[in-house]
């Protein structure tokens, strides 16, 4: 219909510059305000008429490229969006934080926790988490084995603060002080089992903690000589499945848990 209209329009354009043509003819058809008026008439609608179907395809085909770019990006992102919650992805937090962590095991009646150290955490949440025992939650924590002077060589690289002493006793010094002293020995006797440590020889990739094999906040390392935000995967739903699950339960596997009845000596 568009199309029909211009050619119309250019028509008549055309018509009315003919007319002009004519009017200007002398001396018979001689008429020279009506030839001016009809010139500029004609070559305004044919201008206009062209300008506006030029501009409008222009525009349609802008839109149309838009609208294609559009589509592909909502694709994209519907399929990224599936590839992530298929692997059991559902949230990633910008930097790791004590206290969300503790917030998560308020809910929850297990925790497997792999840590390197945790001296903050541990001094900051013991009441709390010896609290969370009592009413029914186990917890069980995994730390890189202090006595491996070969593993505390190499992880101690990361840190611009520790050697391999200091990181040792870093490690010594939290389960000691707050895990043994402020929460294992203040628990009745009935609850102590709830508390377990494994000290294991194994290089740690990652810190994890897992609530009720349901959820698994992953930490990646990476080498560096300070600290630097990392980001919290989470992983919700089936984790059966997922890889770093597996891992973090083979973590314990094959290790007696340390008798936390008297302290470590490093």
């Amino acid at each position: 219909m568009r199309v029909f209209i211009s050619i119309v329009a250019l028509l008549v354009g055309a018509a009315l510059l003919l007319f002009a043509y004519v009017w200007a003819s002398p001396p018979k058809f001689e008429h020279p305000l009506l030839s001016f008026i009809a010139s500029n008439l004609g070559g305004l609608l044919i201008f206009t008429t062209a300008y506006t179907y030029i501009s409008e395809h222009h525009l349609e085909t802008r839109f149309e490229q838009r609208m294609k770019a559009t589509i592909r990006e909502e694709l994209n992102v519907a399929h990224l969006h599936q590839s992530i919650t298929s692997n059991g992805l559902t949230e990633v937090f910008d930097r790791y934080s004590d206290e969300l962590t503790f917030k998560a095991m308020q809910s929850a009646a297990q925790v497997r926790i792999v840590i390197m150290r945790g001296n903050a955490f541990f001094r900051d949440y013991h009441r709390d988490i010896r609290e969370r025992i009592l009413n029914g939650m186990t917890l069980e924590i995994i730390f890189p084995n202090p006595k491996n002077s070969d593993l505390m060589k190499i992880l101690s690289q990361r840190y611009s603060d520790l050697n391999v002493q200091t990181l040792a006793a870093s490690i010594a010094t939290t389960l000691n002080t707050w895990i043994i002293e402020k929460i294992h020995k203040e628990l009745p006797e009935q609850k102590k089992s709830a508390l377990r440590v494994y000290l294991v020889d194994t290089y740690p990739l990652y810190s994890a903690y897992l609530f009720d094999q349901k959820t698994l906040w992953y930490i990646p390392y990476h080498y560096r000589k300070d600290r630097q935000k990392i980001p919290v995967f989470v992983y919700s739903g089936q984790l059966n499945n997922l890889e770093i699950y597996k891992d973090v339960m083979s973590l314990s596997g094959g290790n007696t848990s340390h008798d936390l009845s008297s302290p470590l000596n490093v």
